[in-house]
This record gives structure tokens, sequence and C-alpha cells, in this order.
């Protein structure tokens, strides 16, 4: 495991401006650079999961606080419902045809859609079923039946304080993580030459990392 202070004393050493370190500048470039490389793709080790259950389960309509569920929020990945610890109804409706039409994630009724915020209501002035929509810091939710709970995949963002620094891209490859942070630094203070110098060496970086981590998979 990569400490945040072993980036620190190799930022230094890449860049020999061990004075940057009091100044703050450093942690800065370390901070930003991890922040861009878990934004370069949706890496499947930052996805998080769990289980949000809803105080009423007795009505269709539910609403998420992103702050409040979803630690380090960047993206949601799937909606599945929960119908175990719904209020007990009747028939489950079946899919309707703009969920044909939008085709679900693994071909089962069970995943919601993500829609837009205009988009919610159908040719009859209707709230389409087992669809969400984000607005503002809430993710809303309209189950085709009564829901107690959903299971929901979502993106991370690292924790990028130095006191509290986790990020499983600079545990796995630290170097992506120095010399884009070296390269920052350079820029920053006008060594032009040299940011330019590292440009083809965190491009590589870049290649390497969607070569093994953008797919958990091996091939």
């Amino acid at each position: 495991m990569t400490t945040y202070t072993q980036l620190v004393a190799d930022v230094v050493l890449a860049t020999s401006r061990p004075d940057l370190v009091a100044a703050g500048d450093i942690d800065l470039a370390i901070r930003r650079a991890t922040l861009k490389l878990h934004s370069m793709a949706f890496w499947p080790m930052d996805l998080a999961e769990g289980v949000v259950t809803f105080k009423d389960n007795t009505t269709n309509l539910q609403t998420m606080n992103i702050d409040i569920e979803f630690p380090q929020f960047r993206a949601i990945k799937y909606i599945r419902e929960n119908l175990s610890n719904a209020m007990a109804a009747g028939a489950i409706p079946p899919l309707q045809p703009y969920q044909y039409y939008y085709s679900y994630p693994y071909s089962t009724q069970n995943y919601f859609t993500k829609m837009e915020p205009d988009a919610v209501l159908d040719e009859y002035n209707v709230t389409k079923a087992n669809i969400w929509y984000l607005g503002g810091r809430n993710i809303n939710l309209n189950c085709r039946t009564a829901i107690g709970s959903v299971s929901v995949g979502w993106y991370q963002y690292p924790i990028v304080t130095a006191t509290n620094f986790k990020s499983w891209l600079a545990d796995a490859y630290p170097m992506a993580v120095t010399d884009e942070a070296a390269r920052m630094i350079f820029k920053s203070t006008g060594y032009l030459d040299l940011a330019k110098a590292y440009d083809d060496i965190c491009m590589e970086h870049h290649q390497i990392l969607m070569t093994n981590f953008v797919d958990g998979e091996g091939r």
C-alpha cells in the first residue's frame, strides 16, 4: 500500500523542490493528479454498492439524497428494485413499451431507467414507471409498485485529504499519480520544457491504466 508520505517524497524527488512541501503546492498537485486520473474513466474499482431503505414502504415514489446516501458520489451505475420489504401488492405491472425501447441493462424489469426530468411523463401525462432522474442533490424514483428499498451501485471519487488519503489507483500504480503531479508542478512554476517532457510519460501511464484497470477482466 502506497502511503501519502511516499507520494510526496516521490514528487519531491522528481521535481527537486522540497521547498514546495511546506508551501502546500505538492499536496495540491497530488490531490489534483489523483482526481484527474480517477476521472479519466468509470473504473470498476471506483464502484461502490449499497442498499437504501425508505421510511415509507407503501408508495412507489421515493427520493434519495446524494449527500446522505452516497459518499464521494460521482455517478450512478445502476438502481435495482428490492420488493421483498415492500407493502404487499397485487400483480406487478409488466414492462412498458418505452422500457423495451431503452433496453434494460440486464434484460430484466428490476432495474430503473435513467430519464431526463422533462421526459418523465408519458403521452397520457402519467409518470413513467421504473425510472429515475437527478434533481439537484436528489435522485427521484418512480417504481412500478410500492417499494421499501433499492440496491444502488455508484461510482465514487477518491478521498484525497493528506490525513485520510484513499486511492486504489495510487496503491496500484503510484507512478501515474506522482508523474502527473510533477508535470503540474513544472507547469505551475514556469518550467514548461520539463512539463512538456512529462507529457509523453503521463500519456504512457494513461494507456497502461486503461489497459489494466478499465475492465476488471484480464484478456
